[in-house]
């Protein structure tokens, strides 16, 4: 099973390509940020985060204490989960609003305006560089690396009393 970030990845890789393609049909040239740009703004299928992790959060939104800045995606994404929710609970009275929360987030309800994730993520993973491991050199293999001479070593026949 893929995890959630795994799947919006993917979802927004997929809306990429359709984008990419319906713009070659029609004959416009393909730039990548404007690519990117339209499919962000698009809406996504679905909103990609548990009913218990945005149970907690609106909770910590609702008192005051969400350790986010205003105007962040994630932020953006709560106030529009929790307008979702205000209306539902207005219009089914006495529903259980947990329940309604997780109806919203399975789908059956409104989608997300769009994809919650930055411009420069966005790109990042059209262009395939947030997919690929970070090259981190290794050491060579059966060397030790040498304690510089300003670090003396532990005397280990040093006792405490």
């Amino acid at each position: 099973m893929l995890l959630n970030y795994e799947q919006r990845n993917s979802d927004f890789l997929r809306a990429v390509r359709r984008a990419a393609r319906r713009n070659m049909e029609q004959g416009t040239t393909l730039n990548s940020r404007a690519l990117v740009r339209e499919v962000l703004a698009s809406g996504a299928p679905a909103w990609y985060i548990t009913t218990d992790y945005a149970w907690r959060r609106l909770k910590l939104l609702k008192a005051g204490k969400l350790h986010t800045r205003p105007g962040t995606l994630r932020r953006i994404m709560l106030y529009e989960i929790d307008a979702l929710l205000r209306q539902a609970c207005l219009d089914n009275p006495g529903a259980d609003p947990y329940a309604l929360l997780d109806d919203i987030l399975s789908g059956s309800a409104a989608t997300p305006s769009r994809f919650f994730i930055s411009e420069e993520y966005a790109l990042r993973l059209f262009t395939g560089s947030a997919r690929r491991a970070p090259a981190i050199p290794r050491p060579p293999a059966g060397r030790h690396r040498r304690r510089p001479a300003s670090r003396p070593g532990h005397d280990k026949t040093t006792t405490t009393t």
